[in-house]
């Protein structure tokens, strides 16, 4: 039975979505981009198995240094919500657009071979997204407003990083009910039991119903 709430959705949940989405998706689209490659001597030519996957997935604004043997790295963010206002639908429930920025940390042997990673790694997750936009079923649709790239600063004194993000507003349905909760179910004032919130309203049994004839045909 759905709870009388309705659903309390966060921006956790739409992070630990878009995390699942690229964990589970990014392995067949490394392949696919060793398939799609010039063949040598073409300089662009990557044999198969030569990308590594994604060693973390992660819901975090940066990458510490601890994490450098972590690498690539992919990092998902919502700040926040996007350029649209909260939209009300007719049943009360409010579909919402929220930010969702996408994270890129690779590492090559050398600044050209960094760059070369970092535009690889960052076309792939906004692929995924783009072409898996539910997010498991959390997402109405993504819309892409940005990608760049910084690939010109060191980590640390002997490892070249690259950074790529990539920036979208993703739709989100029933992130909240305006009639929803224990007033609609006429029940103003808290339970008497707050740690069972939603298991003691009662069910309706009978509606009464009053019809108006406004006019006769």
């Amino acid at each position: 039975m759905s709870s009388v709430f309705g659903q309390i959705f966060i921006a956790d949940d739409l992070e630990n979505a878009a995390v699942n989405t690229l964990e589970s998706w990014f392995p067949v689209y490394i392949r696919e981009v060793e398939l799609q490659s010039p063949a040598p001597p073409d300089p662009r030519n990557i044999p198969q198995d030569a990308l590594p996957l994604p060693r973390a997935y992660i819901t975090a604004e940066r990458l510490d240094r601890e994490n450098a043997d972590q690498l690539p790295a992919i990092v998902v963010v919502s700040p926040g919500l996007g350029r649209k206002i909260p939209m009300q639908e007719g049943d009360g429930t409010f579909r919402v657009t929220f930010s969702l920025a996408i994270g890129v940390f690779v590492s090559g042997q050398d600044r050209m071979d960094t760059k070369r990673l970092l535009r690889l790694y960052t076309g792939m997750a906004r692929t995924i997204i783009l072409q898996h936009q539910s997010l498991g079923g959390y997402s109405d649709g993504a819309t892409w407003l940005d990608e760049s790239y910084d690939d010109n600063f060191n980590f640390n004194d002997t490892l070249t990083l690259g950074c790529g993000q990539v920036v979208f507003e993703i739709d989100v349905a029933e992130v909240v009910s305006r009639y929803g909760g224990p007033a609609a179910y006429g029940q103003p004032e808290p339970p008497p039991d707050p740690t069972q919130p939603g298991s003691t309203w009662p069910e309706v049994e009978t509606v009464t119903a009053e019809i108006e004839i406004m006019e006769e045909v």
